[in-house]
């Protein structure tokens, strides 16, 4: 790390300007991202509630404004998982639900969708599942599902870990779902992002890399200046001439 930080200011201004440019870019289209996000937010909280779709007849297709998506299905309870990173537990435990077709009947080994929270969140997504009971299945309840459509999420890895040590199989079109727990119209109102903060830093980077840049020029030029008095001043003709 110290030999980077070496490097980096030992770099000709050029190079800082070279890299302010990079910043600059990115910062430009993190914050058209954001904007962008943030239009197909309001378009999609403008238009109404998708209509629910078995989870066994869904298509990433089927994904709306802002990744929206309305699913019906059922949990299967025997697959019900506390997700844990290491052997000891932790204070960022994630709980995880497998997801089934309103037609399953517990025999199924492929495992189309799954919700991801964190254990914090368990008796408020269970409040609001049962508060979204559609109907009754062979496993069940059948619930529907409006949230964003992912297809990873924290802890996707421990997860998918998991689901093959249960001897499951995720589906080709295996996702996750991330539940709108407060409502749709929460999670799609218009909000500071972190995405907005980001684009905001990386342009306040690139602009210190051309302050520094300037600053390296101008030390560099008054050290060019300074030779040239001291070469000028040493010289024998300046001396002779001084001399008469």
């Amino acid at each position: 790390m110290q030999h980077l930080i070496y490097l980096f200011f030992r770099l000709p201004p050029i190079g800082y300007v070279v890299l302010a440019v990079v910043f600059v870019y990115f910062g430009m289209n993190a914050r058209d991202s954001q904007i962008a996000s943030a239009e197909n937010r309001a378009a999609a909280l403008a238009a109404p509630m998708p209509k629910p779709i078995s989870l066994g007849d869904f298509t990433s297709n089927d994904r709306g404004l802002a990744d929206e998506i309305n699913i019906a299905a059922q949990i299967n309870t025997d697959y019900n998982y506390m997700l844990h990173r290491g052997e000891d537990e932790d204070g960022n435990a994630r709980v995880m639900w497998l997801l089934f077709d309103p037609q399953a009947n517990g025999t199924e080994r492929e495992v189309k969708a799954a919700i991801v929270i964190p254990q914090a969140r368990k008796e408020e997504f269970v409040a609001w599942i049962v508060k979204n009971t559609h109907g009754f299945g062979k496993l069940g309840p059948v619930f529907h599902f409006n949230g964003a459509y992912r297809s990873s999420v924290s802890y996707s890895d421990v997860a998918e870990e998991a689901i093959e040590k249960e001897d499951l199989r995720r589906s080709s079109r295996f996702f996750y779902i991330e539940p709108w727990m407060n409502g749709r119209a929460a999670a799609l109102a218009p909000r500071e992002q972190d995405g907005m903060t980001f684009a905001q830093t990386l342009n306040c980077v690139g602009l210190f890399l051309v302050a520094l840049a300037a600053l390296k020029f101008a030390m560099r030029r008054n050290r060019t200046a300074a030779r040239k008095r001291d070469t000028l001043y040493d010289s024998p003709i300046q001396r002779v001439g001084f001399l008469r």
